[in-house]
């Protein structure tokens, strides 16, 4: 291994650039299927949480680049990530229905919300939870209308 790469954070970093969640969200954002904008954001959570659940290594990535490496692979990840933000909120607003915020980054943060919170919920405390509910929290919100 150490003759194709200098050190351990150059290895590191290579399995980042190809299995990091931010990575794995780029393939998933244009596949995204629906009529209305509620349909289309349901559909994002479920396809985030399929990809996650089917590789939950991948969340073990997104910690250790937090805890060990803090955060320094983020804002290139991130970067790599905003055009195909962009295009799924251009894909969203084309949609039957309206966002309540249209800005890019508040959606990117809302898509990052719901990642680290199914993660962390998954991975360290374990919880088993209907996932129409949390689609439906995610999308609807916590107040019942």
């Amino acid at each position: 291994i150490y003759n194709h790469y200098g050190n351990k954070e150059e290895i590191f970093e290579a399995v980042m650039r190809r299995y990091h969640p931010f990575v794995r969200v780029q393939d998933l954002l244009p596949q995204v299927e629906g009529r209305t904008v509620r349909e289309r954001l349901a559909d994002t959570i479920r396809r985030l949480i399929a990809s996650f659940d089917s590789r939950p290594e991948s969340y073990r990535l997104l910690f250790i680049e937090i805890v060990e490496f803090e955060e320094q692979h983020l804002p290139a990840l991130a970067k790599d990530l905003q055009v195909k933000v962009i295009a799924w909120i251009q894909h969203l607003q084309i949609a039957e229905g309206k966002l309540r915020v249209a800005e890019t980054k508040l959606l990117f943060h809302w898509l990052m919300t719901v990642l680290f919170a199914y993660s962390s919920s998954q991975q360290i405390m374990q919880f088993n939870f209907d996932l129409e509910q949390f689609v439906a929290l995610y999308v609807d919100g916590i107040i019942e209308n």
